[in-house]
């Protein structure tokens, strides 16, 4: 049996942060994963899977095999804070310029970051939360 640790990463999105997430190994064990502190899960299987969820959200199920060493992953959300600010500025400048030309095509504009938002959020439900493999680049000497 490897001898192996699994270290789980909690990414900085502003949308992760209003969501409790928790780690879910072998569909058994389950981890709280915090905001700011890394989540170490001992590993001595040859394979397992993880996932995480926040209750509503979840990750696809990932099968890991790990050998000897420390593995890094990280959690992140589909929309990322770049995404989400974007999202933000696009709906306040449609609706303002729907507050000064009076036209409703703008408004009906300014909602779709939202409507894109809540798409993401209720009806895509398994792709929300996203866990991927951090790799660790060795320094050139």
């Amino acid at each position: 049996m490897p001898d192996s640790n699994l270290i789980i990463l909690r990414h900085p999105h502003l949308l992760l942060k209003l969501l409790p997430l928790h780690v879910i190994v072998n569909q058994m064990a389950i981890y709280e994963l915090q905001e700011k502190k890394p989540l170490q899960i001992p590993c001595d299987q040859t394979e397992l899977t993880l996932s995480v969820t926040n209750g509503f959200q979840h990750s696809r199920t990932i099968k890991i095999r790990p050998q000897q060493g420390v593995y890094f992953y990280e959690v992140e959300s589909r929309i990322d804070n770049i995404q989400l600010i974007i999202g933000v500025v696009l709906l306040m400048l449609l609706f303002a310029i729907y507050i000064a030309t009076g036209l409703r095509l703008f408004m009906l504009l300014a909602n779709l970051p939202i409507l894109i938002l809540l798409w993401l959020f209720y009806f895509k439900r398994d792709g929300f939360i996203l866990i991927h493999r951090l790799r660790i680049e060795k320094p050139m000497h």
